[in-house]
Parts: C-alpha cells; structure tokens; sequence
C-alpha cells in the first residue's frame, strides 16, 4: 500500500461522509467517557501531568538560555 492508495481512500468519501463518520466517532468516545469515568479521571490526571512536566522543561530551557544570553552580555568585550 503507497501513499497515493491512501490519498485514494481518503477521496472515496465526501465530506459529509467524513464529518458523519467523525461525528460518530465522538459520540462513541463521549458515551465511553461517561460510562467509564475512572477511565477519564485517571487519563485526564496523566494529561495533566504530561502538561506540566512539558511547562517545566520549557520553563527550565527558557531559563539556562536566559543565564546564558546574560553570561554572554556581561563577558563580552565592549569593543571601545
């Protein structure tokens, strides 16, 4: 199978079609997440882990970038 049988079975729907399908596609992910709300909390509580561990190392980046930009512009000749 290439790309290009992908890119076919993708045009042999229209759009309708494919917003139907995604539609019931959300339904059903809906009706899992009420049914099973352990499910959700524990999914929801490893997201928002996943979202702060990402805020942290952005945050930590950020941060030795920072120090190192002021290194660098403290220690640079003045050029007088």
């Amino acid at each position: 199978m290439t790309i290009f049988d992908d890119f076919h079975q993708l045009k042999r729907r229209s759009l309708p079609e494919w917003q139907k399908a995604l539609s019931e596609i959300r339904d059903q992910m809906r009706e899992k997440v009420q049914d099973h709300g352990e499910i959700a909390a524990f999914s929801g509580f490893v997201a928002g882990i996943i979202v702060v561990l990402f805020f942290k190392i952005f945050s930590w980046l950020f941060f030795c970038i920072a120090v190192l930009a002021a290194y660098v512009w403290l220690t640079a000749p003045d050029g007088k």
